[in-house]
């Protein structure tokens, strides 16, 4: 009603929202943030120029592979080493945040031991064997992986995972979160 606009945003790794409202400061009252996220305020007729200058931007510093969601993965896992001493390990890391996130391992060259099953249609959960040990994975909102899963058969392939504690009437487990995978058959 006072002809003015407000609006916050975030952003991607690749493109720094701070730096590009700088860049278009000539069409804004006022702006504040950082790389990630950012608020603003301009005049209202201003707010289609700051959308074109903004895509402009982001069309000469980003290509299409920036979009694509990227797992950071920090460390190989044996499983031998999915236990109780590693969940205790890295409570010394917390609090886990946007500037220290959660630990991400992957498990290479793993095979399914049985059918996956497909839970309430959204979470597959798979049961995967590798140095002698038979642990289950649960992925959370993939459905897409079990027709997948379902034609990898006993064919070894790569995982990403978090591993957690889930403590339940009294007993404890560790278990192992499915983030993605690599090498399944059919897939790039």
């Amino acid at each position: 009603s006072d002809g003015k606009a407000k609006g916050s945003g975030r952003t991607i790794s690749k493109f720094n929202l701070f730096d590009a409202l700088q860049s278009c400061s000539s069409v804004i009252t006022q702006f504040g943030g950082h790389a990630m996220a950012a608020g603003l305020m301009l005049p209202l007729e201003n707010v289609s120029i700051l959308k074109e200058m903004l895509e402009a931007r982001t069309r000469d510093l980003l290509t299409p592979e920036d979009f694509q969601q990227k797992l950071q993965l920090d460390a190989p896992l044996q499983m031998s080493d999915v236990a109780k001493k590693l969940v205790h390990d890295m409570h010394h890391f917390e609090p886990f945040g946007a500037e220290n996130s959660e630990p991400q391992f992957y498990l290479k060259q793993v095979s399914m031991v049985q059918k996956p099953q497909l839970l309430k249609d959204e979470h597959v959960k798979c049961t995967v064997f590798a140095d002698g040990i038979v642990k289950p994975v649960i992925f959370f909102n993939r459905p897409d992986l079990y027709r997948q899963f379902c034609e990898q058969e006993e064919n070894p392939f790569d995982v990403a995972v978090k591993v957690t504690e889930n403590d339940w009437q009294g007993r404890s487990n560790i278990e192992l979160l499915g983030l993605d995978v690599a090498g399944l058959k059919g897939s790039v």
